[in-house]
């Protein structure tokens, strides 16, 4: 008898353990903070059309194309994709800015290295989307703030 409590209480022993150990795995796993992005939708966007683009010129890129606009008003979306028709893409020493793959194995087209991206970007950041300017329109007053900020 005295062995059966002795297993017992080894084997409830050893069933608390994992069941501790499952749980603070459990709790170290929901407090991993994920790092988010600092961008704004309009940010993203702006992205997402300068992969279009490229896809649009390099079709064979394999680069994936989004098309999803975060709930952005249709005349940013817009004055985006106008102010992404001036986005080449070379970096700044001018060679032309290829694919590469992530560290979770998508491809990606990294613009950081693009001058004007990275101003573009930056001035978007800083843009309100409350305008009741058309697509175009907002595009021309982007680019007067741009040139007047440089």
């Amino acid at each position: 008898m005295k062995n059966k409590i002795l297993v017992s209480c080894v084997i409830l022993s050893t069933m608390f353990a994992i069941a501790h150990e499952s749980h603070q795995q459990n709790i170290q796993d929901s407090s991993v903070q994920v790092s988010s992005c600092a961008c704004k939708p309009i940010e993203h966007w702006f992205y997402k059309v300068c992969v279009q683009n490229y896809m649009n010129e390099f079709p064979e890129a394999g680069l994936k194309v989004s098309y999803d606009t975060e709930g952005l008003p249709e005349n940013v979306v817009q004055a985006i994709e106008i102010l992404a028709a001036n986005i080449n893409f070379f970096d700044n020493e001018g060679e032309l800015i290829v694919p590469t793959i992530s560290a979770k194995g998508n491809i990606v087209l990294s613009m950081g290295k693009n001058i004007l991206y990275k101003k573009y970007k930056l001035f978007l950041h800083t843009i309100t989307l409350e305008s009741n300017l058309s697509g175009q329109e907002l595009y021309e007053e982007w680019m007067n703030q741009l040139h007047s900020n440089s």
